[in-house]
């Protein structure tokens, strides 16, 4: 009789209360195959253990109860099948001091040289916790992982008093892609918070093709914040995230490697730096991002300090706006922080950068409007007439771009990589009913001040402009004055300066933008 009692306390505790939902509490391991899983108290996975839950299961929370894994663990769904982790009652849930309201994560404490990975795969969180006697993940805790995949899978609505609202990564290694995270919180009024949903500390964090969206933190990082090792970022996008500092992702003391590459940011805020992204003593690379509509005190688009020495090339920062009226696009707070530019657009120019004042590579940069073709799917892709069309730096194996971009397509596809997140179809070339017209060619000998224009057909009423990078018409032509045909030989008024210029030529029969550059 001791012994059958001693094998129900030990053992995993298999209540079935209809032929498709089982309970379980105390040690489980094995494949859980079930349409609905009663989580009735706290759960181990112990070392040597597995636990595999099945595509399509329900696991309820019936109280504020954890799983704790030491050993290995697999969640993976389908498309068709996903698996839903959710809580039972949520009533208390944003109350942080007490253990009530929701469902209590899942942690792991693994051996590192653990031969199994931790799978989660079609994947669904909501209602999860960790109140502030924590140190944070409000669904997922990670410590000293390193072998982590998470995929296609949704964390909405989770909470975190302190750090991560939906995961906590410490000394761990990580893979997330093509997750979705919304509405998930870290930190409080009283208690600082870092990263909304993801929080890496000394972690190899790396996020491919994720959505954030309405995340908030109460101190760094609104979606995502790291310290000690910088993320590799990748066709990312976050829209409306909040935090105090840095309202999409904060990147602090992560001085070597890393990269945010091909993003969105849309509409973020923060209550002081940084609507988007805030680099605190990092030299990250920031490439081909789009960001736009960021709000801050100062700097509604990139907040750079401590040291830093980021590379910002070939991003798009529009339509962000400060509280105080300047410092819109980019604030660099201290002058040992070096960032370098290269072939961006930047609304209002270096000028209004302000902060400690910029000192630093500023490299084929311009003002024009990038001229988004603003609807559909996805409005910040550009129009035919865009300046960013196979306008970035030609470096691109330094930066390591993904093979497509946030709509799907080829991230090169004319032989030079646009300006932005997007990578337009179109060529830099004509608009034109015309198909024997095939492409135009200028060129600007300097010692003569002479731009030589070959056209594929005669001019007809067209008329040319030569725009600087600021925006500003150098000078303006109407090519019918010149000649009928198509090769037009035009000597300026004044000698253009080296550097990269814009020919726009509209028309009856163009109107293109051909993009030149002037050297000695």
């Amino acid at each position: 009789m001791k012994y059958i009692l001693s094998l129900i306390i030990v053992a995993v505790s298999f209540a079935a209360n209809s032929q498709n939902t089982i309970s379980i509490e105390g040690e489980v391991s094995g494949t859980l195959d079930a349409d609905t899983i009663l989580v009735v108290n706290n759960v181990v996975v112990t070392s040597e253990n597995e636990l595999i839950i099945s595509a399509g299961a329900i696991v309820k929370f019936m109280g504020y109860y954890s799983i704790d894994v030491r050993g290995g663990f697999k969640a993976i769904g389908t498309p068709n099948d996903t698996i839903v982790f959710t809580a039972n009652d949520t009533v208390g849930f944003y109350d942080t001091v007490q253990p009530y309201g929701g469902w209590n994560r899942i942690t792991f404490y693994r051996p590192q040289d653990s031969p199994d990975s931790v799978i989660i795969d079609f994947c669904k969180f909501e209602f999860s916790k960790a109140d502030s006697s924590t140190i944070g993940g409000g669904v997922l805790f990670f410590e000293g992982e390193r072998k982590v995949r998470i995929s296609n899978s949704v964390f909405c609505k989770n909470l975190s008093a302190r750090q991560g609202g939906a995961i906590y990564f410490n000394s761990s290694k990580a893979e997330i892609m093509n997750c979705t995270f919304t509405d998930n919180t870290s930190g409080t009024f009283e208690i600082w918070g870092h990263g909304g949903a993801v929080y890496g500390m000394n972690t190899e964090l790396s996020l491919f093709g994720c959505k954030f969206m309405k995340n908030r933190s109460s101190t760094l990082g609104g979606a995502v914040a790291v310290d000690s090792i910088a993320p590799i970022i990748v066709n990312n996008i976050y829209k409306e995230n909040y935090a105090v500092i840095g309202g999409a992702v904060a990147v602090l003391r992560s001085y070597e490697g890393g990269k945010i590459v091909g993003s969105l940011f849309d509409g973020n805020t923060c209550m002081h730096f940084g609507g988007s992204i805030a680099i605190i003593g990092s030299h990250i690379n920031v490439t081909n991002n789009t960001i736009v509509n960021g709000y801050s005190m100062y700097a509604g688009g990139i907040y750079i300090y401590m040291a830093s020495f980021p590379t910002i090339a070939n991003c798009i920062l529009w339509g962000n706006s400060t509280i105080v009226g300047y410092s819109n696009q980019v604030y660099v707070f201290d002058s040992e922080s070096r960032p370098k530019f290269m072939n961006c657009i930047f609304e209002h120019g270096a000028w209004d950068f302000q902060g400690a004042g910029y000192e630093g590579p500023y490299v084929d940069c311009s003002e024009l409007d990038p001229k988004f073709v603003g609807t559909g799917e996805h409005p910040y892709m550009l129009s035919k007439n865009s300046p960013c069309i196979n306008a970035g730096t030609l470096d691109i194996e330094v930066f390591g771009l993904p093979e497509y971009d946030l709509a799907g397509n080829p991230r090169i596809q004319h032989g030079i990589v646009d300006i932005g997140a997007y990578e337009s179809e179109y060529s830099v070339g004509i608009e034109t009913n015309d198909t024997n017209l095939k492409e135009i060619q200028l060129y600007f000998n300097y010692y003569t001040s002479d731009l030589i224009l070959l056209l594929p057909s005669n001019t007809g009423n067209t008329t040319l402009e030569i725009i600087d990078l600021k925006g500003n018409v150098i000078e303006s032509r109407k090519l019918s004055e010149y000649s009928n045909g198509n090769k037009l030989q035009i000597k300026l008024k004044n000698r253009l300066e080296p550097g990269i210029y814009i020919g726009n030529i509209k028309g009856d029969r163009y109107n293109s933008s051909v993009k030149f550059s002037v050297m000695y």
